[in-house]
Order: C-alpha cells, then sequence, then structure tokens
C-alpha cells in the first residue's frame, strides 16, 4: 500500500498507522531498515517532520512508496508496537497492573496522541485525567475520559475516523 494523507494535523503515513511527519530522518531508519528498501527510506526521509497541508504536498513525491501487509506488520510487532507498549509502561503509574485489553487502549492512545499526560491546555485534559486515574487506581473511571476526549474530534470532518476509534 502507498503513503496516504490521512488529513488534519497528520504528516505522510504509510504502514500501520506509521506517521512520518512525527519522526526524525533517524528514527525513520531505524524504524524501516531491514523491512523496506533503502531507496524508499530515502523518499520518506523528505517527510519527515513535515505536517498538515504541507505534508498533503509531498504525496505526489511518495509515489514509488509501497509497503506490503507483511512489511507493515513486521515493522509494527517488532519495532512500533513495542515502543509503545514500552513509553507506557514508562509513562502511566501502574500500567503493568492492567488488563492485556486495556493496557492496549493505552498502547493506541499513546500512539495516537503521543504520551502527552502532562501536556497543559484543554486539549490535553483527558490525557491528565488517565494519568492521575492510573496513579490513583481508579480504573474504573478511565473509560470515561477516552469517550471524553471525542470532544477534540467532533465536527473536524478530518477527524472521522478517529472520532470513531475513540
Amino acid at each position: 500500500r502507498g503513503a496516504i494523507w490521512p488529513r488534519g494535523r497528520s504528516g505522510v503515513t504509510c504502514g500501520i498507522g506509521y506517521d512520518v511527519g512525527y519522526v526524525t530522518r533517524a528514527w525513520l531508519r531505524e524504524d524501516w531498515q531491514g523491512v523496506i528498501p533503502s531507496e524508499m527510506i530515502a523518499t520518506l526521509e523528505s517527510a519527515c517532520e513535515v505536517k498538515g497541508l504541507d505534508a498533503k504536498a509531498l504525496l505526489p513525491r511518495m509515489t514509488s512508496v509501497n509497503i506490503s501487509w507483511d512489511q507493515a506488520m513486521r515493522q509494527f510487532q517488532t519495532t512500533a508496537a513495542p515502543r509503545y507498549a514500552a513509553e507506557v509502561i514508562r509513562t502511566v503509574p501502574n500500567a503493568t497492573k492492567l488488563s492485556p485489553d486495556s493496557f492496549g487502549a493505552l498502547v493506541s492512545l499513546v500512539y495516537n496522541r503521543g504520551a502527552s499526560f502532562r501536556n497543559r491546555g484543554s486539549r490535553y485534559a483527558e490525557m491528565r485525567n488517565i494519568h492521575r486515574h492510573m496513579a490513583a487506581g481508579d480504573y474504573a473511571n478511565i473509560p470515561q475520559e477516552f469517550l471524553d476526549m471525542r470532544r477534540i474530534w467532533e465536527g473536524d470532518p478530518d477527524a472521522k475516523g478517529l472520532l470513531k476509534r475513540r
């Protein structure tokens, strides 16, 4: 499958939701070396740290990017998923006490929004609340925080997929 631009604040995206706009060239090379050809990595490097409409403008240069499902799964399972799982364990109190499904929900959240549990502003209120609930062991309050954060994307036609997932 080729590179896409999912709209909004996203960068050029490939593989399994791998947003090139949020990684450095070194990070991209580390994540994809040995999975896809070096020429494809070089093409994607020009999209590193580029987001929004600027990323959309790069899509015509990404026609040579063609990542198979097997390649995408290999990268996700060996690099992305373990990295984000480790990030959750490192940044979220009591994360290792969760059931696999609940832990997976936090990994998905961090994959999507970063480990922004301490960021300021209303956009991150639910993230801060999740961190606080985890620290206090108030796990039953966390699902509502996931639902409440949908407010961020409501009414944004570029975020329909994200809104549906949350």
